[in-house]
């Protein structure tokens, strides 16, 4: 079935100075962030005519830690030529690591450009969001884990995906020595290249287990938010 029922909440712009905005504004922002909790995916809309700003990197701080499925909307297109945009996308990615895993689309209210594709990688981005692997796939999850020679060396025990929205991993090491946060980072980096988890954040946990002991941890229609800074309608 291809059809789907979608809600659209264009949320209220959030200005740079927004201690010194008039305090329906204020109350438009509090309605802003309050949303996010209720949405399955997050539209985050930059303008690409203009320099980033610190707002910007805070809604993408805000964006993450909703744990929402997401993309990157660079507005104004119409204003940007196609020779400058690589450099424009660079310093998006840079700016927002903390959103390396959403998708970037070029967008004009002018001229329409790429308006056609927004949903359906909102589309792509949901699916991941709610995606749950199959046996077979964790099997071949813990395979990857213990057969490359970044991880072979390294006592791994049981994978499992605990839960999605977002998709969240418990991977079992009999270890009790601190493992670098780049262990995490790595496995994550194979679950969304083999598993194509993209416009999702992925969570993944290290279950520190002792020798011996098994892993007893027990885990048990569409909305999407459009968020802003103001005056990007070009």
């Amino acid at each position: 079935d291809n059809h789907m029922m979608l809600e659209l909440i264009d949320t209220a712009g959030i200005r740079k100075q927004i201690r010194n905005a008039p305090a329906i504004e204020q109350q438009s922002v509090r309605q802003t962030l309050g949303v996010l909790p209720e949405v399955d995916i997050i539209l985050l809309v930059l303008d690409g005519a203009s320099e980033l700003e610190r707002q910007d990197q805070h809604l993408g701080g805000v964006v993450s830690e909703s744990g929402r499925a997401a993309v990157v909307l660079i507005n104004k297109a119409d204003l940007v030529p196609p020779n400058k945009r690589k450099t424009i996308e660079q310093r998006v990615r840079s700016y927002l690591p903390m959103l390396s895993w959403a998708n970037l689309v070029w967008v004009s209210a002018i001229t329409g450009e790429g308006l056609h594709t927004v949903l359906p990688t909102a589309r792509q981005a949901a699916d991941a969001w709610n995606k749950t692997l199959t046996l077979d796939e964790i099997i071949v999850l813990q395979n990857l884990i213990k057969k490359s020679h970044l991880t072979k060396r390294l006592p791994w025990g049981k994978a499992l995906q605990i839960n999605t929205q977002p998709p969240k991993f418990s991977i079992e090491i009999r270890t009790k020595a601190t493992l670098p946060k780049s262990i995490q980072q790595w496995i994550e980096g194979v679950l969304r290249r083999r598993f194509n988890f993209v416009g999702t954040p992925v969570r993944v946990h290290l279950e520190m287990l002792r020798k011996g002991e098994a892993g007893t941890k027990q885990w048990t229609s569409g909305k999407i938010a459009i968020a802003r800074r103001p005056h990007t309608t070009g």
